[in-house]
């Protein structure tokens, strides 16, 4: 028998936020912009070698510090070999006029979870501190049209020099990583070393929610999915989890393509699909999703869990105030938020492909059959 999760508490470690910390690099250039301002560096600054060993630090983390000066406008770009240049206060305001602007895509055919506009805000406001200008743009990834003539039109538009998507399809990052330096939190990912991306490994985390309800006796499990971009992915880690047994003769009716702004036809799309494949558990991917869900089996007289488990794929802190509280999967947007600042003080370097595993905060959805 599997061993039941944790209960509950509120004071689970996902709860007890650590104190947020400058990273090295970022107290480092602080430094050494009140040394440029006190003269103590005039001109132009010495050898990567003769100032790691100065400010006692590794050579890696001093020139991540000279990125974050050099996209403050403190000192200019310079070619291998050759030292940077200190900027006077002319010259820096001559570059604040030439700030560097990131655009932030990310789809307008569903809201974003707490989860992903909080990660897109702390984005933000780093961008803003650190280097200029972010501006959001919400795009119709299923309506695109043409996604070449569309991306150099959003890129022209708002001058921008670098991009963030969020689970952005093929034909966006495609365009996007080939014009500016491009960082992408989940999504399809195109195969090439040009992209940073994040994610947290879908078709694994499927597999994990999906081979907990099977041990505890779910054969039918349903997934409602946004697109048929997603469907093969789900499949996959569904799939998975049945290991040697045999999984569901219409496994693929379990993972219905769906998507809809209107709550009445969520109303009717779970009558419907719940009536017709007989689920005794759903994997929902947003808490619009999970809320419509809820209210559609309280009016129903669908007992949440005693006749259907329900897990949240995301999480939103608001739905620890409904009954019952739902298991849910937790991204760890601050591991993301890290890498994001890796790659602006790396100057954009591609930082290849980072896949963290989703956190689980146990709750009150899920039961045995």
């Amino acid at each position: 028998m599997p061993v039941e999760p944790a209960l509950y508490s509120p004071h689970s470690r996902l709860l007890m936020r650590p104190i947020k910390k400058d990273s090295l690099a970022k107290r480092l250039a602080d430094q050494l912009e009140q040394d440029i301002l006190q003269g103590i560096w005039k001109d132009q600054l010495p050898g990567r070698s003769v100032m790691a060993q100065h400010y006692e630090v590794s050579v890696k983390t001093y020139l991540a510090a000279l990125a974050i000066l050099q996209a403050a406008g403190h000192i200019s770009a310079t070619t291998r070999g050759r030292p940077f240049q200190i900027l006077t206060k002319a010259d820096s305001q001559a570059r604040s006029q030439q700030q560097h602007n990131l655009i932030i895509i990310h789809t307008s055919r569903a809201p974003l979870t707490a989860e992903h506009a909080s990660l897109l805000h702390e984005i933000q406001t780093y961008w803003e501190s650190h280097a200029g200008t972010a501006t959001k743009v919400a795009l119709d990834y299923k309506n695109l049209g043409n996604a070449d003539k569309r991306i150099a039109e959003i890129i022209h538009r708002h001058s921008a020099d670098a991009a963030v998507l969020l689970n952005a399809p093929l034909a966006i990052s495609g365009e996007c990583y080939q014009r500016i330096p491009t960082f992408q939190i989940g999504g399809l990912k195109p195969d090439t070393p040009k992209l940073s991306t994040v994610g947290c490994g879908f078709a694994e985390e499927i597999e994990r929610f999906a081979r907990l309800l099977i041990q505890w006796g779910h054969r039918r499990i349903l997934i409602p999915v946004y697109d048929e971009t997603s469907h093969p992915i789900c499949l996959s880690g569904l799939q998975a989890a049945y290991d040697d047994s045999p999984p569901p003769e219409d496994i693929e009716l379990l993972l219905p393509v769906f998507f809809s702004s209107h709550p009445d036809a969520w109303k009717k799309f779970w009558k419907d699909t719940l009536s017709s494949l007989e689920p005794t558990a759903v994997i929902v991917m947003d808490d619009v999703r999970l809320l419509s869900l809820y209210s559609f089996c309280q009016q129903a007289g669908i007992r949440i869990p005693r006749d259907l488990s329900v897990i949240l794929f995301s999480y939103n802190p608001k739905l620890e105030w409904i009954s019952p509280r739902p298991t849910m999967g937790v991204i760890p947007t601050q591991k993301m938020l890290a890498q994001f600042k890796h790659w602006f003080e790396t100057h954009y370097k591609p930082l290849g492909s980072k896949t963290f595993p989703l956190d689980h905060l146990w709750g009150e959805s899920i039961s045995k059959i």
